[in-house]
């Protein structure tokens, strides 16, 4: 398997999820759910930045 495919099709998975979770929040109708949201969309944010790293380390190597 081609690593550095596979992080960039998961790099998109994650983008489309962070997406997703934006349009929820302009949606949402409590605080409570707005943070939650948030929290799940910097999550997201923070998956992207680690594969991101991965594909640079694998790059490197």
């Amino acid at each position: 398997m081609e690593w550095v495919t596979f992080l960039k099709v998961m790099i998109e998975d994650e983008k489309a999820a962070i997406q997703k979770y934006g349009l929820a929040l302009e949606a949402a109708d409590s605080e409570e759910l707005k943070r939650a949201l948030e929290r799940l969309m910097h999550e997201e944010e923070f998956h992207v930045d680690f594969l991101e790293q991965e594909i640079r380390r694998l790059q490197a190597s």
